[in-house]
């Protein structure tokens, strides 16, 4: 009978609902275990690579120190120490550390793309690599020591379903104790640690605690055996620690392992780029190391001096004003313009804008009188309104400043009565108590008496 002749007679018949249900349920079981199968498969082939490149750069590092006569230091590293005495340096096994020692391949983890962890001793006589398998059973790997990274991977890679294996020397590799994540960038003294670690000594030794038991884990696994503590040496020092203001200075150090960064107490006298530090003002700052490895970390006193023509001085109302060097006088390079005493007391008198207009007081600063300029004082030479470390200048001053006075400092004058030479003449008042001001004539400074109700231009000159 054929196909056609079997239909028309209905012999053929289809799944009962039992046995469709058992059909689909045998048939997710069989997937379930195929995809499992796979999966295992894939987790057993990257531990396979993981295995093999672990081998393979330890293998190269090694003859890259036949070469070089030390191992490289780590990317990202940070240091290991126990009571100041340095242990390891710790980072990962990076690009530069790969082209250095000549390995071509990847080097990295075949699921988390991320370069495997790195460690040397302080002596960078010794290494160690860490990575982490799915399924391999690290018990296999000859029974060689962990290493100490110290930057934290956190939050990339769930850590804690994987299993460490390291290869090399007996260094010691501190794990977060939580995440299992390798630890970078973080510079840790095990002595003194109140944060708990898991240290990888081996692929057998293990110990997880703060302070006092990774120190003994330590002094028992690593630093007694292979690994020596070296106690820091050197200290940073400045190329001057007195300079004035603009000038450059740099820093150098001698230490074990160079401070990571430097900070400036004072960020208004001197700012920090690198080593190089540019002075802003005069004033002291305190140049402190940060990180590194140094015998001696105690922070050295910048002084930064004033410099005429580069330093500036400020008035009790913050007003900034630039200087000029006239032979070995500092005079102010422009007039001033101060609503305040030095102590930020009222004047004994108003002032006048030039010409009337406030809208000048920016450009041509403010004309006094004669009594508000001395501050109450008739010593000649008298400190009067001007900033601290200035003073009004004597007769004799005035008469010596040489430069030829143009835009800004043809202030005129206010003779109690109306404005007049504005944007033509410049009278500066001296401290001489005859009420002398100097009036430039076209090629030289000329005193003239005035009266106490004249007001003129002030320029304040340093002590």
């Amino acid at each position: 009978m054929n196909l056609k002749q079997t239909l028309r007679c209905g012999n053929l018949r289809g799944f009962t609902l039992v046995e469709l249900v058992v059909t689909i349920a045998i048939i997710a079981i069989l997937s379930t275990i195929g995809f499992a199968s796979i999966g295992g498969y894939f987790a057993g082939a990257r531990d396979g690579v993981r295995l093999a490149d672990m081998k393979n750069i330890y293998g190269q590092m090694n003859i890259s120190l036949g070469k070089t006569g030390e191992f490289p230091i780590p990317e990202n590293y940070t240091t290991v120490t126990l009571s100041g005495g340095m242990i390891s340096y710790q980072g990962t096994a990076g690009r530069t550390v790969l082209d250095t020692i000549g390995f071509e391949g990847a080097g990295r983890d075949p699921k988390d793309d991320l370069y495997y962890t790195y460690s040397i001793n302080a002596k960078k006589s010794k290494a160690q690599i860490l990575v982490y398998f799915e399924e391999f059973d690290v018990k296999k790997l000859s029974n060689l020591p962990s290493f100490v990274p110290e930057a934290f991977v956190a939050n990339v890679v769930d850590y804690t379903n994987r299993i460490p294996g390291t290869m090399g020397k007996k260094i010691g590799i501190l794990l977060d104790s939580i995440t299992s994540a390798p630890i970078y960038n973080t510079a840790i003294d095990v002595a003194t640690t109140t944060t708990p670690y898991t240290v990888y000594f081996d692929n057998t030794t293990e110990a997880t605690g703060t302070g006092d038991v990774l120190t003994i884990s330590f002094l028992t696994n690593s630093i007694s055996s292979p690994v020596a503590v070296i106690a820091p040496v050197g200290t940073f020092s400045l190329s001057s620690t007195s300079v004035p203001t603009g000038t450059a200075v740099n820093i150098t150090n001698t230490c074990t392992s160079s401070p990571t960064s430097y900070t400036s107490s004072d960020t208004t006298i001197a700012t920090i780029s690198g080593t190089g530090i540019t002075t802003l003002k005069e004033g002291t700052t305190s140049i402190i190391p940060i990180g590194g490895s140094c015998a001696d970390i105690t922070p050295k006193t910048l002084t930064v001096t004033f410099a005429c023509g580069v330093s500036t001085v400020a008035d009790s109302d913050t007003h900034i004003y630039a200087t000029v060097a006239i032979g070995a006088a500092c005079w102010m390079k422009t007039n001033f313009r101060s609503t305040k005493t030095p102590t930020g007391g009222a004047l004994l008198s108003s002032t006048k804008s030039a010409n009337g207009s406030t809208g000048n007081d920016a450009t041509y600063g403010l004309l006094y009188k004669w009594s508000t300029i001395m501050n109450g004082s008739t010593t000649e030479g008298t400190q009067g309104i001007c900033p601290t470390g200035w003073h009004i200048p004597t007769n004799t001053q005035v008469l010596t400043y040489t430069l030829i006075p143009t835009g800004a400092e043809l202030a005129g004058t206010y003779d109690g009565t109306s404005y007049v030479d504005f944007n033509i003449d410049s009278y500066l008042w001296s401290s001489k108590s005859d009420y002398s001001i100097n009036n430039y004539n076209g090629s030289a400074w000329v005193e003239k008496t005035k009266t106490l109700s004249d007001y003129f231009s002030l320029r304040c000159l340093r002590n």
